[in-house]
Formats: structure tokens, sequence, C-alpha cells
């Protein structure tokens, strides 16, 4: 994974395993929270498949969502949404939470 390089005025706040569900194949990868934005990166083998990095600012962000029986969080800002799921979602969404009410 190449991971997220923070700036010097960012705090990474958490991160934790997750599989990125925006294309048909879910891609396995690390959810990266910092105080400025959220960073997927994929595992090596899934960015050989085809998976990419993405990003997003926390100020662009809309609403933050928590749905399921296996938890998928949805993050949704303006016409995008992203969704993730795994084994670290419930403790993303927790921090995203409050860190997306304290930018409203």
């Amino acid at each position: 994974m190449i991971g997220l390089t923070p700036s010097i005025d960012e705090v990474v706040l958490v991160h934790g395993e997750c599989l990125d569900l925006r294309q048909p194949m879910a891609y396995a990868g690390v959810l990266t929270i910092t105080n400025k934005r959220v960073h997927f990166s994929p595992s090596r083998l899934n960015r050989a498949i085809g998976a990419s990095e993405w990003e997003l600012p926390i100020g662009r962000i809309d609403e933050v969502l928590l749905s399921g029986l296996q938890p998928v969080m949805t993050i949704k800002a303006g016409a995008a949404t992203l969704r993730v799921m795994g084994r670290d979602v419930e403790l993303l969404y927790e921090r995203l939470k409050v860190l997306h009410l304290s930018h409203i």
C-alpha cells in the first residue's frame, strides 16, 4: 500500500481496514481519516487489478451514514456517494461522524 502522507498541519485520527464498494467489485485497503480528509488506499494486490486511491476533503462531506447487519458506511458529498464496509468500519464511522458534525 502506498498510503497517505499527511501534510505538516494534518493529524491522522484513525485508520482501518475496509472494502471500497464504489465499483462492481469490492477492493480491500485502508481508509485513513485525518483532521482534513478521508483517504482510501487499496492493497497492493487490488491496485494491480485496477483499484485506485481516492480522497475527499472533510469540508465537502454532506452526510455520513452507517447501515446494515454487516455495517456499511456511506459518505455523501455532492453527487458522489462513497461506500465502505469491513471489520473497522464502525470505528471509522464514529470518528468521521464526530469530525463531520464539528465542521457543519
